[in-house]
């Protein structure tokens, strides 16, 4: 019984590529939608103020089963790995995680990185989380997550 399970188990984890064409989604902290990453910045807020992430959050992608939605982002041919950044509107994005791999964890194919604490973003305020197929091909294009960047109080 034991053998069984083991063999069950790697199968259920077992790394899966991504596809040519694939369609897939982001998520930060689990969430799709109504995301918010938690800033470690205490005391009021003022314009301008920097923070970093606070630990334990994160970062994923999924291969949906059947839903659809205009945030999803397409592989185009196929991607080594998707890349994900966060843009807050001022300067450049953020490089935060690197996906090459996706399980499959049933009922779907995904992958979860933890969310850095290194980068200095807003402390409050709104960003976009971009999901960007590497290399982005004819066909391709991000995903995004809208998120809320919130100080601690």
């Amino acid at each position: 019984m034991l053998p069984a399970l083991i063999a069950l188990s790697a199968t259920l984890a077992a790394p899966v590529p991504l596809g040519t064409h694939e369609t897939f989604g982001g998520t930060v902290n689990d969430t799709r939608t109504g995301a918010t990453i938690r800033m470690a910045c205490f005391g009021p807020d003022r314009p301008g103020r920097l923070g970093h992430p606070m630990a334990g959050q994160s970062v994923g992608v999924f291969i949906p089963e059947v839903l659809a939605d205009p945030s999803f982002g397409r592989t185009g041919d196929p991607a080594r790995a998707i890349v994900v950044s966060i843009a807050t509107g001022s300067g450049h994005p953020v490089r935060v995680a690197r996906i090459r791999h996706l399980q499959l964890t049933r009922p779907v194919i995904s992958a979860t990185r933890p969310l850095p604490i290194w980068p200095m973003l807003p402390c409050g305020g709104h960003a976009t989380v971009r999901f960007t197929p590497v290399p982005l091909t004819d066909g391709g294009h991000p995903a995004t997550v809208e998120v809320t960047l919130a100080g601690q109080p």
